[in-house]
């Protein structure tokens, strides 16, 4: 009874190692939402990394997280670390345009591996409001586990967006 409970645990690992081999190593995650404020209100919430605590979803996954702002908070080359129990990581604005939006390279850092990214927040104007897209792209080079952690991963990354789009509409839409 051992002996065949052994090789059948052997067959799912052996099939879960080959499965994780050919699965796929890149990965996206997208949202958008319509907010009812122009796109000069917006900017002001995600041109800035000062204002990035008052609509992001990061704390709420992981209140540990602490952030430290670079000398430089807007415009290109504006630059964030953090630091949680979920992993550290950075990120630099490499566009700033008040009139489209934003792009950053990420980069996760989980002990000596380096993940990078790149992510944007588009806006456009959209009958008296302005449409944000938030795209978020990139690979995870790890071999056999890589691809099912982007399996694994793919809902939450949707869901952390919605939530912060969610987050920059309440907060665009208040005034505040």
């Amino acid at each position: 009874m051992w002996k065949r409970l052994l090789i059948v645990v052997l067959i799912l690992i052996g099939l879960l190692v080959l499965i994780g081999a050919f699965l796929p190593k890149r990965f996206s995650a997208s949202g958008e939402i319509s907010i009812v404020a122009d796109r000069t209100r917006v900017h002001a919430l995600v041109g800035d990394l000062s204002q990035w605590d008052r609509w992001g979803p990061w704390k709420d996954g992981d209140p540990t997280l602490v952030v430290t702002l670079g000398e430089r908070t807007s415009g290109v080359g504006a630059r964030q670390s953090w630091k949680g129990d979920t992993g550290d990581g950075e990120l630099t604005f490499t566009q700033c345009d008040p009139e489209r939006g934003i792009a950053y390279d990420l980069l996760f850092i989980d002990g000596e591996r380096r993940s990078p990214a790149r992510s944007w927040l588009s806006y456009t104007p959209q009958d008296g409001a302005t449409k944000v897209v938030w795209g978020l792209e990139g690979e995870l080079d790890v071999p056999i586990v890589g691809g099912w952690m982007i399996v694994l991963m793919g809902p939450a990354l949707d869901g952390m967006i919605q939530q912060g789009l969610t987050k920059l509409k309440q907060v665009a839409e208040s005034g505040s």
